[in-house]
């Protein structure tokens, strides 16, 4: 029974063997346009990887007048499924019942169909160089670096500890001798503390000194130890601006991946490389996870780095730009579904394979660009990221506080001003009524009248008392 499975499979493999080199036979390739595997030019040429792989194969055929005669190609390109991403299972029957049917690019996990010539497995041809992390442009931004670096730097807030620690030291020491620590304790430490802090990578201001052997002695270390802190705090700086994209930083992030071969290839080889669980968001297009990534959906993406170093020169265009910050060394194969029978017609083709593929790769293979620092404008620095618009909504409040003050304080002036005016004409009034009303020579004008009065009074006495005479006088008469 097995030699004559065996005999019938060498008279199938015969018959595509006699078909596949008549001159009229060709393969016929089904594929979906991915740069740069297969994709359509700007003169509606099919290029791409694939398609150099297939002439490399032709034109460097051995015996190819005996064997490829006069064709021009060993593959038909009229099978053109578009730019979507295809389900290749949807398509095994015309596997099946075509012959020389070829499907790529593969990058899905496939179970190959059985043909009359047995299982067709989907063999390797090409494999990225690892997979481009992308994340969005602002996190790598200079501002952006520069917070987050102060941001996580423990030992900032190790150092405020001890400059506290010593603080309190100088007081301990100075309280009792020295005018410039009082016996207040909250006082007296928060003086220790400034002279900490100012003496720590200088002499400090000169505004409080130790005068003491112990506390300057304790001065001393701690200066030498600023400068150590200073030493580290610039080496850490400088490794977040100048350094290498650090992998740690996916860890508890959300992640997108193209569903298929890269998504279990970056689950099984990150997931052991991080030693943690990585949070994997699948998604069916190329599109899709990079605009899961400028939406804000997920923290990053990982990519085939070949299909990144096409796609990056819209990375910039666009709402949230993007960036590739570095490359996870994860080789990510590229795969073409394909009856082995039919390559094998073309002779040499083993040997041909491995220098098809260094051609192909050195013709469309593009290095993708990896930033780790980004360096905006001033305006696009304080206006599209969330670091520089809280800096620039901050400073914006202080300056309206600091107008308000001017302008109330302008309103006070004119106010007092009004003011002082007013009561420099109360105060001229006043002037003339007491040049009028001289209480100096009142008392004296006041009895002159009261003596006038007092003779007008006499006077009239005087007058009635006559006038009364005289009437008796006359009535006498």
């Amino acid at each position: 029974m097995v030699w004559c499975n065996r005999i019938i499979g060498i008279c199938i493999s015969i018959v595509y063997f006699t078909t596949f080199t008549s001159a009229e036979m060709r393969l016929e390739g089904y594929f979906y346009e991915i740069e740069p595997y297969i994709f359509t030019d700007e003169n509606g040429q099919i290029e791409g990887l694939f398609k150099q792989y297939f002439d490399e194969l032709l034109l460097g055929s051995c015996d190819r007048q005996k064997i490829v005669r006069n064709q021009t190609a060993l593959i038909n390109y009229d099978n053109n499924l578009g730019t979507n991403r295809v389900n290749w299972t949807s398509h095994y029957d015309t596997f099946i019942n075509d012959p020389y049917a070829c499907f790529f690019p593969i990058m899905d996990n496939l179970e190959p169909p059985a043909t009359p010539m047995g299982v067709i497995e989907a063999t390797e041809t090409f494999s990225s160089e690892g997979l481009a992390v992308i994340i969005r442009l602002d996190y790598i931004s200079f501002l952006s670096k520069l917070l987050r670096a102060m941001y996580n730097m423990q030992l900032l807030a190790f150092v405020a500890i001890l400059a506290v620690v010593v603080g309190g030291l100088f007081w301990i020491i100075e309280r009792n001798t020295n005018d410039g620590f009082c016996q207040n304790f909250i006082h007296g430490s928060l003086k220790g503390v400034w002279l900490a802090f100012v003496t720590m990578t200088s002499v400090g201001y000169g505004d409080v000194t130790t005068l003491r052997f112990a506390s300057r002695v304790i001065a001393v270390a701690w200066m030498i130890f600023g400068l150590l802190v200073a030493s580290l705090t610039v080496a850490i700086i400088s490794d977040e601006f100048s350094g290498e994209f650090r992998l740690s930083v996916l860890l508890n992030k959300k992640i997108a991946v193209l569903k298929g071969i890269e998504s279990k290839m970056f689950i099984e080889k990150y997931a052991n490389m991080a030693s943690t669980e990585i949070k994997v968001y699948e998604y069916e297009t190329y599109r899709e996870v990079l605009n899961a990534v400028r939406s804000g959906e997920v923290f990053a993406a990982v990519m085939n780095s070949d299909v990144a170093a096409y796609k990056q020169k819209d990375f910039h265009n666009g709402e949230n730009p993007l960036a590739v910050t570095s490359v996870i060394p994860i080789e990510i194969p590229v795969k073409i579904m394909v009856n082995p029978h039919l390559l094998l017609q073309v002779k040499c083709t083993n040997n041909l394979h491995n220098e098809a593929v260094t051609h192909s790769l050195r013709k469309w293979r593009k290095m993708v660009h990896i930033e780790t620092i980004h360096y905006d404008s001033i305006g696009n620095t304080l206006t599209c990221t969330s670091e520089g618009f809280w800096i620039l909504m901050i400073s914006g409040v202080l300056v309206a506080m600091g107008l308000i003050f001017d302008l109330s304080h302008q309103l006070n002036l004119i106010y007092l001003k009004t003011r002082k005016q007013k009561m420099n004409i109360t105060d001229g009034i006043l002037s003339h009524t007491s040049a009028i009303f001289n209480p100096a020579t009142f008392d004296e004008e006041l009895k002159f009248a009261s003596k006038e009065l007092a003779g007008i009074k006499q006077s009239l006495a005087t007058l009635s008392e006559t006038l009364i005479n005289q009437s008796n006088h006359e009535s006498g008469i």
